[in-house]
């Protein structure tokens, strides 16, 4: 197989080189051949002066570090004078070294109000920094970051830049008042407060580099670290000089037996750093690869963009780079580093020193980096401004040659080329008379022989004319067999039709067994088509229903999709949607961990699962969708709608939306904006409720004009009015209004609850019993009522909200958790008494429960301040501190002044 490729490249190769003109040969010939020397002799001067620019590099390097070094010094000798203090010291070291200060950048979690954040970091760290300051925000332009201002016109002044980044939201102070005030707040927090601000915001502190007075060029700068000394490194000697296998050996096997140590000491000695060269190494190669931590950290005291921040995991190709400047300490170092952005890795070179003095907390490794490509820039534009000069010199070589060959070999060519174009035009007699014996005589000698080949084959050209009808004939038949495998494509074509309508059919099942809730479907696909004796349709349109049981109640499950696409197309993608729903019931009713989820989790899940396998297809599929579940024993709805049209309620006559706006896009299209909320609804005796795909309102009223779409939102209501809810006639009122451009589906529940009349007599005497007894102040006699109706309708609602909010009053949780649970269980649509059963179970310290029903009410109503605050309490009792943690900034949000989240986040902070 390669052969055979390699054979097919050769020969596409050689003809490419044929079809070259002589004179593009020739150039390139000797263009290639004198850039070539040209390589060779530039790459060897360039060897040579990288290594003298790389020297130099280092010596500027060491100068440099010297001179950062005398300044330290001289800074700390003002310190011992005492005309400074140590803090003064420092600020005077960081603004000559690594420039003045220029901004500070502040990191976290996008969401909420971007103002409200900023200021409560602000005040974490000065709680007067922003007084007096008329703080706004707002963009230059469309496209533009979010800016924190302050004045107007030529007064406006750039307070701080809101940059998102990802998830997360950073906030760039470019104020300098601001910055300095900032500045002094952070290094005034305690070591504690200062490391938990600085991992929770993530802080960095910029200076500007162009204002150090001690650099090299653009990119290289003098940084100061704090020094760091591993356990197994030996006093006096100096790592990596003296920790190379060879010293290791050498000094334990001719030097050890000499030492002084003697007793106690030697033993502790030989147990810390090993009894001979061979354990000292292994015990040298064992800490040196394992990931440890420094007690301290590497902390950058100085440098222009990293300070106060621990380096220690700064690391390149699985090398520690700080790490290793530190344990240096002193002389140069190369190593390989590749910035954010970069495509390709640089070589940096360090010089170090060390500094130690009585104030510092640790000794210091003074340290100036540049890249070598820096140093090297000005010998790089040398090598290229040669290879433009040798370039220029080889076209002047090749027109040269040009030149020669024209008058030479050209010319001789150009006669031929005349006598060709003679030919091309008719003239077949033409003879070209052979003038010389080279390749050129050749050429004419093997042109005179293609004229005789040519005036051969109009021999048999005149033949094959007087043969025409035949072959006319012949022409004829093969055209009718290739119709004839058209027409096997197209049956090949209807049978795919086929087989996806055989898949697609038991997908689309209503398999519901209630007593209470009935479904209904009807189906309409656009393509129609016929296969052998079959007749069918094909589309995207799916409708499915099935009964199942979750927390040991009956659930009736109803979905409407609109695949995306025409016939095939759309049919695939109600393929996937009926199999992944499918497989969802299938483990629905076989697992029982699924059936103890709530219904609004059950279909969070669902949903999800759902909305992943679409993502998968990268925009190639997609689906409007709406999924429910009906309680049989109520009628309570729940459902999620998915960019599918809003759902349409019939009750006594009357037809009406359910919905009033689009809460989430399709399946198939990322939206990280989407927020996902579970909708509700309670269905009374004898209602209807339809949903559908778009197909019932695409109808085009006249045939012959495309433009005549109807475009009423509300004709589909009126539809259903007229034809009191029954779908066939549904489906003939629209398809007879015009002709119908999509698929159609539409799904019809209607609840059909028992109803006990004697049962409903009673309890309406004895609520208004419960009613004259309140009125009179007469609390046993209402409560006996109410209790009453209880033993009748165990799940009445009026009763047990009654007996819920007397109780909550009185501060009887457990009568609150006995009603509460009761009419939940027969009522789950009431978000209050959800919410207070939850509040309930909180006071009871049954946190679990709590947040069970809790999370339940976040489903379907994210914003509910006292719900999100009674979450974020209990997560944080329940040691779920990350979801507390979520819930706080969710309030935060809503509410960025909410004292009780303030109060929470204090009792938070303190240890438990």
């Amino acid at each position: 197989m390669f052969l055979t490729k390699l054979k097919r490249w050769t020969i596409k190769g050689v003809a490419l080189v044929q079809g070259i003109s002589i004179r593009r040969k020739a150039m390139a010939t000797f263009s290639i051949g004198f850039f070539t020397l040209t390589v060779i002799l530039v790459e060897y001067m360039y060897m040579a002066t990288r290594d003298s620019a790389v020297q130099r590099l280092e010596y500027m390097v060491q100068m440099t570090t010297t001179n950062a070094y005398n300044e330290i010094t001289a800074a700390f000798e003002r310190v011992d004078r005492k005309e400074i203090t140590t803090e003064k010291a420092l600020d005077e070291i960081r603004n000559r070294i690594a420039g003045p200060l220029s901004e500070i950048v502040l990191r976290t979690r996008s969401g909420g109000d971007n103002e409200a954040q900023f200021r409560k970091m602000i005040g974490l760290l000065d709680a007067k920094a922003l007084n007096g300051i008329d703080l706004r925000s707002g963009r230059q332009k469309e496209g533009t970051p979010l800016e924190f201002f302050t004045g107007e016109g030529k007064g406006r002044r750039i307070i701080a830049v809101v940059e998102e980044e990802g998830e997360a939201i950073r906030f760039r102070v470019k104020d300098a008042e601001l910055v300095r005030k900032l500045y002094a707040g952070y290094y005034d927090l305690s070591p504690e407060r200062k490391n938990l601000f600085r991992d929770v915001f993530q802080i960095r502190i910029i200076r500007d580099l162009s204002g150090s007075s001690i650099k090299i060029g653009t990119d290289g700068y003098v940084y100061a670290l704090r020094m760091y000394t591993p356990g197994w490194l030996i006093p006096g000697t100096k790592y990596p000089d003296d920790y190379t296998r060879e010293s290791i050996m050498h000094r334990y096997d001719t030097h050890f037996a000499g030492t002084s140590l003697k007793g106690e000491a030697l033993e502790r000695y030989t147990e810390k750093y090993g009894r001979n060269g061979e354990a000292n190494l292994k015990l040298i190669t064992a800490d040196v690869t394992e990931e440890h931590k420094p007690p301290r950290g590497l902390i950058a005291d100085v440098h222009p963009y990293q300070e106060d921040q621990d380096l220690d995991n700064s690391e390149y190709d699985g090398i520690r780079v700080v790490r290793n400047i530190i344990l240096r300490k002193e002389g140069h170092y190369r190593y390989a580093w590749k910035n954010p952005g970069e495509e390709k890795q640089r070589y940096k070179v360090v010089y170090m020193k060390t500094f130690e003095h009585p104030s510092l907390p640790a000794t210091w490794v003074v340290a100036c980096g540049a890249y070598e490509d820096d140093a090297l820039a000005q010998v790089e534009r040398l090598r290229v401004n040669i290879y433009i000069i040798a370039g220029a010199v080889s076209l002047i070589m090749a027109a040269t040659v040009i030149v020669f060959l024209r008058m030479n070999i050209m010319d001789p060519l150009e006669s031929l080329h005349e006598a060709i174009t003679e030919v091309n035009a008719g003239k077949l007699d033409t003879h070209i008379r052979r003038s010389f014996n080279d390749e050129i005589g050749y050429i004419a000698k093997s042109f005179n022989k293609m004229l005789r080949n040519i005036r051969r084959s109009n021999l048999k050209l005149q033949e094959y004319a007087a043969n025409l009808e035949q072959r006319v004939s012949e022409r004829t038949q093969e055209l009718e067999n290739t119709l004839a495998t058209v027409q096997d494509l197209k049956t090949r074509q209807d049978g795919d039709y086929y087989l996806t309508s055989l898949l697609l059919k038991p997908l689309g099942a209503n398999h519901t067994e209630s007593e209470t809730v009935d479904i209904d479907f009807l189906i309409k696909q656009k393509k129609q088509f016929v296969f052998r004796k079959w007749e069918g349709e094909i589309g995207g349109d799916l409708c499915i229903a099935r009964s199942i049981r979750l927390k040991e109640r009956d659930y009736t499950v109803f979905m409407n999709a609109d695949a995306m696409g025409k016939s095939i197309q759309g049919a695939g993608g109600a393929l996937v949607i009926g199999s992944v729903f499918g497989s969802i019931l299938e483990r629905t009713v076989s697992a029982f961990v699924f059936k103890d989820y709530y219904p609004e989790r059950w279909l969070k899940n669902t949903f999800m699962e759902l909305r992943k396998i679409f993502e998968s297809f990268n925009g190639a599929m997609g689906a409007s969708i709406v999924i429910g579940l009906v309680e049989d024993a109520t009628g309570m709805v729940y459902y999620i709608n998915a960019e599918h049209p809003f759902g349409v309620l019939y009750r006594k006559g009357k037809a009406s939306f359910i919905e009033t706006e689009t809460r989430l896009k399709r399946l198939g299209v990322d939206d990280p904006d989407d927020v996902l909320a579970i909708q509700t609804m309670q269905m009374r005796a004898g209602d209807m409720l339809f949903f559908g795909s778009d197909g019932k309102d695409d109808i085009r009223f006249d045939a012959a004009d495309s433009l005549a779409m109807n475009e009423d939102e509300t004709l589909f209501l009126r539809t259903v009015e007229k034809c009191k809810g029954d779908l066939d006639a549904i489906y003939e009122e629209v398809n007879g209004m015009g002709e119908l451009t999509d698929d159609l589906s539409l799904l019809r529940i209607t609840y059909r609850p028992p109803v006990d009349q004697e049962s409903r007599h009673r309890i309406v005497s004895l609520l208004d019993s419960a009613r004259k007894a309140q009125e009179a102040d007469d609390t046993q006699g209402m409560l006996d009522s109410y209790l009453s109706v209880l033993q009748i309708e165990p799940t009445h609602r009026k009763a047990l909200s009654e007996l819920i909010n007397y109780h909550l009053k009185r501060e009887e949780y457990d009568m609150v958790l006995k009603y509460g649970e009761s009419y939940i269980e027969a009522n789950p649509a009431n978000l209050e008494i959800l919410y207070l059963l939850a509040y309930a179970y909180r006071k009871k310290r049954q946190y679990s429960r709590a947040i069970d029903l809790g999370e339940r009410v976040y489903l379907r109503e994210p914003g509910q301040l006292k719900n999100l605050l009674n979450l974020a309490y209990c997560h944080s009792r329940a040691g779920n501190m990350a979801r507390a943690e979520y819930f706080i900034e969710k309030v935060f949000a809503l509410d960025p002044q909410n004292q009780s989240a303030q109060r929470l986040v204090e009792l938070l902070s303190k240890p438990q």
